[in-house]
């Protein structure tokens, strides 16, 4: 099971139908993603629900809504950059994550600080 796709599904399905939350599996990957959005504004706030099992709350901003998420690197197709191939998402007003040596982070900080990884998402 995809736990990163599991957490764009749940974004995506939960901003198409209006809510301002939704409900994720609280794994280290699954946070570190959610944290580099709050700190781009897509979402607003993410808090640990201690529930029957550890999930994370996201709350989505309501001046910034993510218009489209999408899974790049995949279980059977993994996609790596170096720092100066990290692609543009609509001429900047998008942003991919990767995932780095120095940790999960927006695809700009990573080509400032010269870091190539794994394409992770795209969000737009």
């Amino acid at each position: 099971m995809d736990t990163l796709a599991n957490l764009l599904t749940s974004l995506r399905n939960a901003q198409l139908a209006r809510h301002t939350a939704t409900r994720v599996p609280d794994t280290k990957l699954n946070k570190a993603i959610l944290e580099v959005l709050v700190k781009t504004g897509y979402l607003s706030g993410v808090i640990s629900v201690d529930a029957t099992f550890p999930t994370l709350q996201a709350t989505f901003a309501a001046d910034r809504p993510m218009e489209k998420i999408r899974l790049i690197s995949k279980r059977g197709r993994r996609v790596y950059v170096s720092a100066d191939k990290i692609p543009v998402i609509r001429y900047g007003r998008g942003m991919v994550v990767l995932s780095t040596n120095a940790g999960v982070m927006p695809g700009h900080e990573a080509y400032k600080k010269k870091l190539g990884g794994e394409l992770l998402c795209e969000v737009y």
